[in-house]
């Protein structure tokens, strides 16, 4: 009855399978990208992947520094919230200035790599409390 136990292999193999899936998104949104809009719908595509990610590493960053108390209740909270308000608020603050990358389709790529990234943190932090602790 051993389940549960820890099997590298498995979670390699995982990972392995969740950066096909997110290359072939990235990929494919990119190509997207650059039919409709050549370089410049690329480059905003490229600007709404990094947004995303630097609302990801931002969240991840802050649950690091957070005490351990705040981890599992309102440190999850203060993560989403900071995941989200990074690319929403760089999407409100394009709206408001009008952005040029409005016109190559800045916020839909914003809306897809925000879902591809809440996916792939959310995956990823299911499968660290998944693992067991090291003292």
């Amino acid at each position: 009855m051993n389940a549960h136990r820890h099997n590298p292999l498995r979670l390699k193999s995982s990972a392995m399978a969740g950066g096909a899936v997110v290359m072939t998104v990235v990929v494919a949104v990119g190509s997207v990208a650059y039919l409709q809009h050549q370089t410049d719908g690329l480059l905003a595509a490229t600007i709404a992947l990094l947004v995303c990610l630097l609302g990801v590493m931002t969240a991840r960053l802050v649950g690091l520094l957070l005490p351990q108390r705040f981890v599992h209740g309102q440190g999850i909270l203060l993560s989403m919230l900071l995941r989200m308000a990074i690319p929403l608020t760089l999407c409100i603050v394009a709206l408001l200035n009008k952005s040029q990358f409005l016109q190559f389709g800045f916020a839909y790529y914003l809306l897809v790599f925000y879902q591809l990234t809440l996916v792939v943190d959310v995956c990823w932090s299911i499968t660290r409390l998944k693992q067991p602790l090291v003292n």
